[in-house]
């Protein structure tokens, strides 16, 4: 049993382009935990890519968001979700409970990037940031989150 159902419905979570949801069990345990923790609604942008749609629209190549052909090894499915804010405090809450519980964070403009590849000890626990975020912002964000 999927743990995250209770929380997330398959449309949400899966890839957009086959379909398919697949989430490596790790992942899927600790997404269900950190939805408890936030006690909050998450917005799914995007969570289970194939590898042929993740080329398509420009993932990166060993994006823990792959399901199929893993570039990681220790996955066995999906290891990452992108979920949506419109307000900084709930970034910021979301981004806190995820730091707090050993997750990678990945900061954008209107979404945050979470995945377990720290816990799933494939890298290491990081805050790192995405095009059109500055370094002075980055550093802000983090001084709130960690």
């Amino acid at each position: 049993m999927r743990h995250s159902k209770v929380y997330f419905t398959d449309e949400e979570l899966r890839c957009k382009k086959t379909k398919v949801v697949v989430l490596d069990p790790v992942f899927d345990l600790e997404l269900t935990r950190l939805r408890i923790a936030l006690a909050e609604p998450m917005i799914v942008n995007s969570c289970c890519r194939s590898r042929q749609y993740n080329e398509e629209i420009g993932g990166a190549p060993k994006s823990f968001h792959i399901y199929d052909y893993p570039a990681w090894r220790k996955l066995k499915g999906t290891a990452a979700i992108d979920i949506g804010f419109t307000k900084l405090f709930y970034r910021n809450k979301l981004a806190r409970a995820a730091w707090q519980s050993g997750w990678r964070i990945g900061l954008s403009e209107n979404f945050l990037h979470l995945d377990t590849g720290a816990i799933s000890g494939c890298v290491q626990k990081t805050i790192f940031k995405y095009s059109g975020i500055t370094d002075e912002e980055l550093e802000k964000f983090k001084s709130v989150v960690m």
